[in-house]
């Protein structure tokens, strides 16, 4: 199988300027994920700067960034927890979360596990946009 295989129904995710997304088992995280109590309840953050996009995650486990596409990019361990700077089409999967990178945009599913992304009228919600 294609690793960039998209899954239906895939959420489309805007990527605002000095705004982080919460990604973890909690309900509150913006991008809500559990699978088998495998997720921490925050497992991690994206933050997105004019700059560069960098994905963190608070555990080792199964955190792959492009697991089936050539040099693997890996985690690096920071003291805050593992990081790694995203690139452009830049596929991460934690479990069974995939996150598909795309500049100002950032598509997300689950192959499996229960998966919410926040919105308020059809839309994700910002709120620094209203």
């Amino acid at each position: 199988m294609n690793s960039r295989h998209i899954h239906l129904p895939t959420k489309a995710v805007p990527l605002y300027e000095g705004r982080a997304l919460s990604v973890g088992s909690a309900f509150k995280n913006d991008i809500f994920y559990q699978d088998r109590n495998m997720i921490l309840p925050l497992h991690g953050m994206i933050r997105h700067t004019a700059d560069k996009t960098v994905m963190e995650v608070y555990s080792n486990m199964e955190c792959y960034v492009n697991l089936n596409e050539g040099p693997e990019k890996e985690f690096l361990r920071g003291p805050e927890g593992y990081s790694v700077s995203l690139a452009y089409g830049d596929e991460v999967r934690i479990f069974g979360l995939w996150l598909l990178f795309l500049g100002k945009l950032l598509l997300v599913n689950a192959y499996y596990g229960d998966l919410r992304v926040a919105v308020r009228n059809g839309r994700f919600y910002d709120p620094s946009h209203g």
